[in-house]
């Protein structure tokens, strides 16, 4: 445990699910709740007369500018790549809307401000140009990473998800992984319960049978 503490079981459950990833760049951490948003759902109100910029090019960050572009003065949907990955429907509609503006190629390279955030660095790939966007807030969805770094001795995917059977077993013995952890195809609620049913069942056999 973080306070020293051992604990000793003859089993163990892995549901550590996983967290956006981020920029790490300078001011990036430093902003945090002070113009970084969380997401656009609940917020988009909020962003009234505001300008907007989203890192990434998948479902989540089109999806956002959806939101947030019915309300925002001005939506920038930054991505470092030359075409999004997200499905053509969000693409469709969100360059529909009259305020959201791609630039795609582009490296963000710093978040800027005050006692708020007004402004992001971003330099273009092909060129070389440097530019800095004045915004209010900006919203990053450049997708997840699994909470899987203390298991060092699982089996893991190259991308970090731990490798788990139909069953939830890991690599080691008796050590089960369910959830977004281990299931980056599919990652739901729905599923997660479903694998953690599993994963029980087969462990109390496991142990009825010892």
């Amino acid at each position: 445990m973080s306070d020293g503490e051992s604990i000793e079981s003859k089993s163990v459950v892995i549901a550590t699910g996983v967290r956006r990833r981020t920029l790490g760049v300078p001011g990036e951490m430093e902003f945090a709740g002070r113009g970084i948003l969380d997401s656009g759902a609940g917020t988009g109100v909020l962003a009234a007369g505001l300008v907007v910029a989203i890192i990434g090019g998948g479902d989540a960050a089109l999806e956002n500018a959806l939101i947030l572009g019915r309300h925002a003065k001005q939506i920038y949907v930054i991505h470092r790549g030359d075409q999004f990955s997200a499905r053509g429907q969000f693409i469709d509609a969100a360059g529909a809307i009259g305020n959201v503006e791609f630039i795609f190629g582009a490296i963000v390279r710093g978040v800027t401000g005050d006692e708020a955030v007004r402004g992001v660095d971003i330099e273009l790939k092909a060129s070389g140009e440097k530019r800095s966007l004045a915004i209010d807030n900006l919203l990053i969805r450049i997708g997840v990473q699994p909470n899987s770094k203390p298991f060092v001795d699982l089996a893991t995917t190259s991308n970090g998800y731990i490798i788990a059977d139909g069953s939830g077993r890991s690599s080691v013995s008796r050590i089960f992984a369910i959830g977004d952890v281990a299931n980056p195809s599919a990652p739901t609620i729905a599923g997660a319960v479903g694998q953690a049913a599993t994963a029980i069942k087969t462990l109390y056999k496991e142990l009825a049978g010892q």
